[in-house]
């Protein structure tokens, strides 16, 4: 069976420099695995700290929340949903601090996994997340990556 594996990397800007630096690093080790073959391609999409109610990184926070709740998994503490009160205007809204990065993986148009998340045996990481992808891929182009995201 043949099937299209790709990924979506939210990244959230601006950002300290020790985290942008992290953030490059997950980039850099995402365009060794597309050169290697192991992903078709990958989007990235920058967000901001906090998504309020009407942000448009709700829908796609709300798609990643069905995952985790479809595989008993949980995305706290690094999405972190709360509802806040505006003493000064009286709004009340709902807010969702998001991670510095997150990946989606996606086979064809399936969403199959999010990182980072909280499963019974512990937390995954963004990481975890691309040791998975190396592991499920082919020996030649495992030969192919390390994990800095150069070319060997």
């Amino acid at each position: 069976m043949t099937y299209t594996r790709r990924a979506a990397v939210y990244i959230r800007s601006p950002a300290p420099a020790a985290t942008e630096q992290r953030q490059e690093t997950v980039l850099a080790r995402l365009q060794s695995l597309r050169t290697a073959g192991v992903l078709e391609d990958f989007s990235v999409t920058d967000w901001v700290r906090q998504a309020i109610d009407g942000d448009p990184a709700l829908p796609t926070v709300t798609a990643l929340q069905a995952w985790a709740d479809d595989h008993g998994v949980s995305l706290a503490p690094a999405f972190d949903s709360h509802d806040r009160h505006n003493w000064y205007t009286g709004i009340d809204d709902a807010v969702t601090a998001l991670p510095v990065v997150c990946l989606a993986l996606y086979e064809d148009d399936e969403l199959t996994a999010v990182y980072p998340h909280v499963c019974d045996d512990g937390p995954r990481s963004v990481a975890d997340g691309m040791e998975q992808l190396e592991a499920e891929a082919a020996p030649e182009d495992r030969d192919r990556v390390d994990q800095t995201g150069s070319q060997r």
